[in-house]
């Protein structure tokens, strides 16, 4: 039985970026031994639209909540609790390729912004999806798009 990997679907080729502008999609041979599991957070957990407002890392009360840009709805619970679901369901993963600077995705670079409404950079974190990864596989290995 393969290893399992989770690979963000927007590097897979899925249209499913905020923007609607699809990536490339990556060379997956040096993941060959492994099962891979296609998911974007933001569409296949929370059920956003593709193109979709931008969602936001912003520190509230010393903890970094997911807003969407256009309205301020916190998300952040919703998105633990469902990835918490997904990767229960999908059982132990032993590797992870995750879209850098994503909000939900990111490994430890995803801006962090004052306001919803504001383009000034804080600080980086870690992505929501990504937290609860790490949380229920500890020995995970997380890669990005560069370091695949």
């Amino acid at each position: 039985m393969k290893k399992k990997a989770i690979v963000s679907k927007c590097l897979l080729g899925y249209n499913c970026r905020y923007d609607a502008k699809p990536l490339p999609p990556l060379d997956l041979k040096k993941l060959k031994d492994y099962q891979i599991i296609p998911v974007c957070p933001e569409v296949d957990l929370l059920n956003l639209p593709v193109p979709r407002p931008r969602l936001k890392l912003v520190p509230q009360k010393d903890k970094l909540k997911l807003l969407k840009e256009d309205d301020g709805k916190d998300l952040t619970e919703e998105l633990r609790k469902r990835s918490r679901e997904f990767l229960k369901k999908i059982g132990r993963v032993e590797l992870a390729v995750l879209k850098s600077k994503s909000p939900s995705c990111a490994k430890c670079d995803a801006k962090v912004y004052p306001s919803e409404k504001s383009e000034e950079e804080l600080a980086r974190a870690t992505g929501i999806f990504t937290e609860q990864v790490l949380a229920l596989n500890p020995n995970v290995k997380i890669l990005t798009e560069e370091e695949l």
